[in-house]
């Protein structure tokens, strides 16, 4: 797609830029109504209802200024929350080239966003549904559908029958996920990042995790200290 904008993003000042900032920022509200809240634990965060992605091709819609208009958006919050918790999102590539479009499009007067994915959709939405279809993709791809994963692989080993050790083990680590919040911070590693980033150390995808390159550096750091400990002492005597 041409991009005919008169107004380019790029050449924003900073006071546009912190006013964009302000109005494709998604309000409180509708975040904790749009998204699980950090408290929930890991499977109750999977089992938090959203709206699915749509399928359709990206490239059957040619003008991504079918998405925007010049007109107000919806001013009732509630109503606005209540069609995103329904309504289908964009193709994950069309939410991708719409989120960074977004900018160009309200430095030349775009007030509103619309369903252009979804025929008969002609409601305009306040801008920082973008900015919620971006977050709501981030959050599908990289939280949720790797800890799908790692649900379907422990309840595969809480039936195992033959290796009763990895029954076991498989029935704690559910327990303790059933209880620990999935957006929490974790505890034992040199970084703060939140529970769900360790998805990659169940399953069989842990062997390529950075957590392990991670605790192999620790240990290779204690074992520097006790070597330089020792030399030291020996200096000493």
């Amino acid at each position: 797609m041409q991009n005919d904008m008169d107004i380019q993003w790029a050449n924003a000042t900073p006071c546009e830029r912190a006013v964009a900032k302000s109005t494709f920022f998604i309000p409180k509200p509708a975040k904790r109504i749009l998204f699980p809240t950090w408290k929930m634990s890991m499977w109750d965060m999977l089992k938090f209802e959203h709206p699915p992605i749509t399928s359709t091709h990206p490239d059957s819609i040619q003008n991504l200024n079918d998405f925007f208009s010049l007109e107000l958006p919806c001013s009732d919050t509630t109503e606005v929350i209540e069609k995103l918790q329904k309504l289908p999102l964009p193709n994950h590539l069309l939410i991708q080239r719409l989120n960074i479009y977004s900018r160009d499009c309200w430095m030349n007067g775009t007030l509103s966003v619309r369903y252009a994915h979804i025929p008969g959709r002609e409601m305009c939405f306040p801008l920082w549904v973008v900015s919620y279809w971006d977050a709501l993709l981030t959050h599908v791809t990289t939280v949720r559908k790797p800890w799908e994963k790692n649900l379907a692989w422990l309840n595969e080993h809480r039936q195992n029958t033959i290796n009763k050790n990895l029954c076991s083990e498989a029935d704690q680590t559910y327990a303790i996920l059933g209880k620990l919040p999935w957006n929490s911070p974790q505890f034992g590693f040199d970084d703060c990042k939140p529970i769900q980033t360790l998805w990659r150390t169940l399953g069989t995808s842990w062997m390529n995790t950075s957590v392990i390159d991670a605790a192999l550096c620790r240990d290779v750091g204690r074992s520097d200290e006790g070597k330089r400990s020792t030399a030291q002492a020996r200096a000493q005597t």
